[in-house]
């Protein structure tokens, strides 16, 4: 790294390379021409210059009671008139100079304005007889701020000296002198200087310069008013806005850094590369109340590039953004609380997760190519509910080579959800390696224009650029235009030692943090010269807007229902399919619930939600997502985080591509009512690739596990008949959590009535008997109430269950088992690993003894033209059932 050419003063190190001079109102009586030759640099500076020009400036301030300033810096190093700290000083009036300097320094001042100012003082060794400590009276070493490019400045106001005399400043740490920090030399100037204000440059210089130095100590003190407000120049807004947001962003970038070198772990240098981005949306842009993240009407930001979290969570952290978990208060976050990122007790989690207690985020994003999704499904949600807020999408350009990112640009794009901003990060870098060239902004702009976006393309620490690039966006909103920005970053902005490959998912510890650290102290310098100290980011707070009431209205009677909608002479027949019968349920809960949302993945007509589709009283309610189950499932998750219920519903074998989404949502906390239809190997004719067969392993695993409010984190319902499948429709949308229910072609007879109870966790006995249980669900049913007729016939006595419910009461169960000698067989249209394995598994902690038997789908199956072709072809016919269930108990068939 390259050495900045410094001076030393005492033992306070101070780089020049972009140092500018501090002036104030000054008054005095100096000369002139001193004056000048100083400010040139045409008169060396030396300690006896300085002192006379101080002295001189003191002399005439306390006759004529007005304040004047004198910079005490010596551009270049190692000037012999100016001891080294390497040196001795033996002569008390050589130090005299410097002791001054360093009255300026106390731990307040450190620790409250010079902070604030987003500064550093960097101590360096001495050998003198005294130190900066000593001298502050704290007896405290110089606490490391920011930056660390500073200018030594004297107020030499009588008045001030007279509220503040040495007997007090000692008491009270009050200084006599303060520190200022200065970035950008302006043209003309040299680094030496005490300007007075008959200097022809003088009024140049205000306009460079932040205000007097020392006001902000001062003000604090009480001794000095606020200035008024001045009117300022475009220029100077546009220029103090950009500095404003360098100066956050940089202080962001510091705190992701402690944070994930505190956790050992994490994606600083992503963070980084978003920290312009986080900056001008979270402090700037978005309309929004930190402490109320949950309001309705506020704009999101949803992270798809969930590694960068820390950056998000150092903005929370700085603006007191309201955390906590569900059902309790919410409390400001503080800039503590991001260094317990990843901690096992912390809210702070590893990647975005609102259930852990940031209720900042909608939904839990990592699992790269998901977050463009969700914010779809948030726009869908404030549609509905007419919310004007916009939602924002960070994504990086690696994750943007997952297909469900561009489903996710399609459905926007079809559905005209000009709300939603998709922020492509482009810097170039993935994990292992550079990110192809077809992720590149070049191309990802093509590709974007190709379907119909407006692109944006923009500097991604272009604090202008990119709050231009927002307001265009807002404006093409307005003419209903989808807008995306595509923004070219560096992974590891600030600091070059973490920049290029090898830093993905590397926190910088030790000697390559406080390197970091150094290196965006410099970088800070650089590009916030035209920051004052009144310029602010300012948050807009969102319109107001109220969570609308979704009471449902009562339930109504399956056999109503099928008579309201004409299908009278269906129910006459006693025979429909569990699919229709889903159906018309969805049908009869949109009317009776105002926040039913149904998406759909073109089967439609096959899943029969067109009969919600083709409701016009309910037609608004429809999302058609096409064939893109993955972007169906993650806007499904942003429907929910919106406050409405989205029942999502294709073919079963379909939803086997989302299960990464599915997971996401569930891990969210999402209210997800899935629905698979085809199921089983009933399918037949179709054969396996339409036939879902590992669906019921994979959500059962979900009911073994609990989720943030002690619940099994998926209930999967398998109805047996039309009155069941209508019921537990219902059923799983009053639910307030995530459901998957399977339901399947052929058309079956009733086994139920209106009178019948539906329950999460229930289940059904159809037949009672005592030598053995058979616990089925679903189509097999049916299966199994053929095989009872045999069994009878064989002198077996055998009880049929319906357990259409995962997970389900054990202790019920286990009791029917042991009424009929502990003897259970399980039979299930699917793979293993479903309900038979979680028969075992109550079987095994009830502590009784039982014999378990289970009958699934062993082998791939292929197509066949009948249903009971393809049950024989996998042993699952009413023969085998009963064969199987006769050598339980002894019996040969």
């Amino acid at each position: 790294m390259t050495t900045a050419a410094s001076t030393w003063v005492g033992s306070m190190r101070i780089p020049l390379e972009n140092l500018r001079p501090i002036t104030a109102w000054a008054r005095s009586r100096v000369r002139r021409s001193a004056a000048r030759s100083i400010a040139s640099g045409s008169r060396p500076a030396t300690t006896s210059s300085l002192k006379r020009v101080r002295s001189r400036a003191a002399i005439a301030d306390s006759s004529r009671r007005r304040s004047s300033i004198s910079v005490r810096i010596r551009s270049g190093s190692g000037d012999s008139n100016i001891p080294e700290p390497s040196r001795r000083c033996s002569s008390q009036a050589s130090i005299r100079p410097f002791r001054k300097a360093f009255m300026a320094v106390r731990y307040r001042v450190i620790g409250s304005s010079i902070a604030a100012a987003g500064g550093s003082v960097i101590p360096a060794p001495s050998r003198s007889r005294w130190s900066a400590a000593d001298e502050m009276g704290s007896g405290r070493p110089l606490a490391p701020c920011a930056r660390a490019s500073w200018l030594v400045a004297r107020v030499t106001s009588r008045k001030a000296r007279q509220a503040h005399r040495w007997r007090r400043c000692v008491k009270e740490r009050i200084p006599r002198e303060v520190v200022w920090c200065g970035d950008r030399l302006p043209p003309g100037f040299g680094v030496d200087a005490a300007l007075h204000r008959s200097d022809p440059r003088y009024k140049a210089a205000v306009e460079w310069l932040p205000p007097a130095v020392g006001e902000a100590i001062l003000r604090s003190s009480g001794q000095i008013r606020p200035p008024s407000p001045q009117k300022v120049s475009p220029e100077r807004g546009q220029m103090s806005f950009e500095a404003a947001v360098h100066a956050k962003a940089i202080d962001l970038d510091l705190l992701a850094l402690d944070m994930t070198a505190a956790a050992g772990s994490g994606h600083p240098t992503s963070a980084m590369s978003i920290g312009h981005l986080v900056t001008v949306l979270m402090y700037d842009h978005m309309r929004w109340t930190p402490a109320d993240p949950r309001n309705p009407g506020s704009d999101r930001l949803v992270l798809s590039e969930g590694h960068a979290v820390p950056m998000v969570y150092a903005a929370c952290g700085d603006l007191g953004v309201g955390i906590g978990r569900e059902g309790d208060e919410l409390r400001p976050m503080t800039r503590k609380d991001c260094l317990t990122l990843r901690a096992d007790d912390s809210m702070i989690d590893g990647h975005p997760n609102p259930v852990e207690g940031f209720p900042f985020f909608d939904a839990a994003t990592g699992s790269l190519g998901q977050g463009l999704s969700v914010a779809a499904g948030l726009a869908v949600a404030a549609r509905q509910d007419e919310i004007d807020k916009r939602i924002f999408c960070i994504i990086g350009d690696g994750e943007s080579r997952e297909g469900q990112v561009w489903e996710a640009i399609d459905f926007i794009v079809d559905h005209g959800l000009n709300s939603v901003v998709p922020i492509f990060n482009c810097n170039r870098f993935g994990q292992a390696d550079q990110v192809s060239d077809l992720q590149g902004a070049a191309v990802t702009r093509a590709k974007l224009e190709a379907v119909g976006f407006h692109v944006e393309t923009v500097d991604g620490h272009d604090p202008n650029a990119i709050r231009a690039a927002l307001e265009a966006a807002r404006e093409r909103a307005g003419r209903r235009e989808c807008v995306a920005i595509v923004a070219n970053t560096v992974k590891g902005w600030g600091a070059p030692s973490l920049q290029g490959g090898g830093w993905h998912g590397r926190p910088a510890t030790g000697e390559r943090l406080r390197q970091a650290k150094m290196e965006l102290g410099e970088t800070n310098a650089k590009h916030t010269s035209a920051l004052g100290a009144t310029d602010r980011l300012r948050i807009t707070p969102p319109e107001a807007a109220e969570s609308i009431p979704r009471e449902a209205a009562p339930r109504e009677r399956f056999t109503e229902a099928m008579k309201r909608y004409d299908m009278g002479s269906t129910l006459a027949t006693g025979r429909l399919a569990t699919r229709k019968a889903f159906g018309l349920g969805l049908r009869v809960a949109g009317h009776a619930h105002a926040g039913v949302h149904v998406l759909d993945a073109d089967v439609r007509n096959s899943t029969f939600t067109d009969w919600f589709a083709n409701d016009r009283e309910l037609a608004s309610r429809f999302s058609e997502c096409k064939i893109a189950e993955q972007n169906m499932a993650s806007v499904a998750v942003g429907i929910s985080a919106g406050g409405r219920i989205p029942v999502m519903a294709t073919f079963g074998r379909f939803l086997s591509r989302a299960c990464d989404q599915i997971e996401m949502g569930i891990n969210s906390g999402a209210n997800l009512k899935i629905v698979g239809s085809h199921c089983g190997i009933s399918l037949a004719a179709d054969g396996p690739s339409q036939m879902a067969l590992s669906d019921v392993p994979w959500f059962r695993s979900f009911s073994t596990v609990k989720n943030h409010r002690g619940e099994p984190a998926c209930w999967t319902l398998q109805p047996a008949d039309a009155y069941a499948a209508f019921a537990l429709t219902r059923t799983m949308i009053d639910h307030d959590g995530p459901c998957y229910m399977r339901v399947f072609r052929p058309e079956v007879e009733f086994l139920y009535d209106d009178a019948t109870e539906f329950r999460l966790g229930g289940f059904e006995v159809l037949n009672e008997g005592r030598d053995l249980m058979i616990a089925t669900a679903g189509y097999m049913v049916h299966e199994c109430n053929k095989a009872l007729e045999l069994l009878d016939k064989a002198g077996i006595d055998a009880t049929l269950v319906d357990m259409y419910s995962l997970p389900f009461d054990e202790d019920g169960v286990l009791d029917v088992a042991n009424e009929n000698g502990g003897n259970i067989l399980v039979v299930e249209d699917n793979y293993g690993g479903g309900l038979g394995s979680a028969i075992a598994d109550a079987c095994t902690s009830g502590g009784d003894a039982f014999t378990v038997r289970q009958l699934h789908v062993r082998r791939i199956p292929k197509s066949a033209r009948s249903t009971d072709d393809v049950m024989r072809q996998c042993g699952l016919d009413a023969a085998s059932i009963t064969a199987a269930a006769a050598s339980m108990v002894g019996v040969s068939i």
